[in-house]
């Protein structure tokens, strides 16, 4: 689905379950060297887009933020892209991309655990010692 964006007043109120959360990680994203989108808002994932076309790119990375979130903790039910250039939005609905979203979180944290050891550079810990990795 296409919208047309309608700007929020500046003095918008945001419902309790609705606070926006920005730059959100998720229980995988040390596992594959950080990942965090842009904004998550009520139960929708929110990428910001400067181009102004739509690519597989913006698919994957939202769809790969949502299977990453395998414990559920955003409660995301909906992709949506932000175009502000174009003034527009596009968005899906997790319930019309996947059967059982829970089973395919299982199932990419399975080729996550597989395919992404936990190592010095694929930490499950949050806390990196980046002192460990700069360069002298």
């Amino acid at each position: 689905m296409v919208y047309t964006l309608g700007y929020l007043p500046r003095c918008h109120k945001w419902e309790p379950h609705n606070i926006p959360v920005i730059s959100p990680t998720f229980d995988l994203s040390a596992r594959i060297g950080g990942a965090e989108a842009d904004l998550i808002v009520g139960n929708s994932i929110i990428s910001v887009v400067v181009e102004r076309e739509f690519t597989l790119t913006n698919l994957y990375e939202l769809l790969t933020y949502t299977l990453l979130d395998t414990n559920d903790m955003y409660s995301i039910q909906k992709l949506v892209w932000l175009f502000p250039l174009r003034q527009t939005s596009v968005v899906l609905e997790c319930s019309k991309l996947f059967h059982n979203i829970q089973n395919t979180r299982k199932q990419f944290k399975a080729m996550i655990d597989e395919n992404y050891p936990i190592d010095e550079f694929n930490s499950v810990s949050d806390s990196i010692d980046t002192l460990k990795y700069s360069s002298h």
